[in-house]
């Protein structure tokens, strides 16, 4: 009975230090646990702070090169990085994508408040149209300058190029391809931005659109400013001109209402003999769609065109009033933040960066020096 009662004490005091082993364990896999949970969340937590200093070392880069191609003031640069901020806070578009934009102004020579009145017109293109900010800015700025519009004229331009694009089968990239071509020959003949998208709508409905449709367009221009022989005699059979009968020069609208009034005249094989003398191999296709449509076509397409005001605008809230546009929103206003955060510690950290930079010119001069040593 003595045995079998310290066998029983033996087994008790096994199972007691069993549990005092269970309970330790438990305990060190909970501060396990617990330590792994804060490492984690230190890691996330280092994660978020290097996304702050990138995202404001993006966007300090991207304003010091706006401030490279212009000529602003430390006032001015504050208001440009003001504006950057709130747009990119409250669009699609990120503060640095806005910064990026504004380079593109200062290249085509704008001024730091015309850049302040003009980005929001551009960037409603580029919303309305879904295509790059950048890009988008550069075709405006270009072909503004080549057009003669002065950037008082930003948001009607960007109107005519927004209801052109939702008017016709092309859109800003493909317009912008075409201006690159014909704009400065259309700007020198004074021609509006609303004609010229005409022509440009009217040829993309025939699947010309493009450098194609620019190049076929600027050899019409030049071959009526400036005819051949070949050409002065096909215009001329047909009663087209350049001026009219005052001497001044015909709108555009109104040159290519003549051409279409006289080829009404011709056979299927002499439109193809005129639009080749007259607008030359890669031009003629061009030509022949103009003259082919229809006046009633043509000139409800011109309408359309005319009545643009606020287009931009528009069908950038359109193409945004929707779940994916309001988490696009939401990531550029998280940008913003992000940015903001990532400021406070950018001077310090370009302070540290130049040090290091310092040392380690130091480090490579003494390696340069004592090469038996090292």
């Amino acid at each position: 009975r003595q045995k079998n009662e310290e066998l029983k004490k033996s087994q008790e005091e096994l199972a007691r230090k069993q549990q005092m082993w269970l309970d330790a364990r438990a305990e060190m896999d909970a501060m396990a646990a617990s330590a792994y949970a804060m490492l984690q969340a230190m890691e996330k937590l280092g994660q978020a702070w290097t996304a702050c200093i990138e995202a404001a070392e993006g966007f300090e880069y991207a304003m010091s090169a706006v401030e490279a191609v212009t000529d602003a003031t430390d006032r001015e640069m504050g208001q440009l990085s003001a504006v950057a901020k709130e747009v990119g806070a409250s669009t699609i578009f990120t503060a640095t994508q806005i910064a990026d934009s504004m380079e593109y102004m200062g290249l085509a020579g704008w001024s730091a408040q015309e850049m302040i009145a003009g980005i929001p017109d551009v960037e409603n293109l580029a919303a309305a149209s879904g295509e790059d900010l950048s890009r988008v800015c550069d075709i405006v700025t270009d072909s503004m300058m080549a057009l003669g519009y002065g950037t008082e004229d930003t948001e009607h331009f960007v109107d005519v190029l927004a209801q052109t694009a939702r008017s016709a089968n092309t859109n800003v990239t493909l317009m912008g391809d075409s201006l690159k071509y014909v704009a400065s020959t259309a700007g020198a003949l004074n021609y509006s931005v609303e004609d010229v998208a005409t022509v440009l709508a009217a040829l993309a409905s025939s699947g010309i659109k493009g450098s194609m449709a620019g190049t076929a367009l600027r050899n019409v221009l030049a071959s009526i400013a400036d005819p051949s022989a070949e050409a002065s005699e096909a215009l001329k059979r047909l009663g087209v001109s350049l001026t009219d009968s005052q001497g001044g020069i015909q709108s555009l609208d109104a040159m290519i209402t003549s051409l279409r009034q006289g080829f009404l005249q011709l056979s299927e094989a002499e439109k193809v003999q005129y639009a080749s003398s007259i607008a030359g191999k890669r031009g003629m296709s061009g030509m022949l769609a103009l003259v082919n449509m229809s006046q009633e076509e043509y000139d409800k397409l011109a309408a359309t065109i005319e009545d643009c005001t606020g287009a931009a605008e528009q069908m950038a809230a359109t193409r945004l009033d929707n779940f994916h546009g309001s988490t696009v929103i939401l990531a550029s206003a998280f940008d913003a933040l992000k940015t903001s955060i990532g400021e406070a510690f950018t001077p310090a950290l370009q302070k540290i960066t130049e040090d290091l930079t310092g040392l380690t010119n130091s480090a490579n001069d003494f390696v340069k020096n004592n090469k038996s040593l090292v």
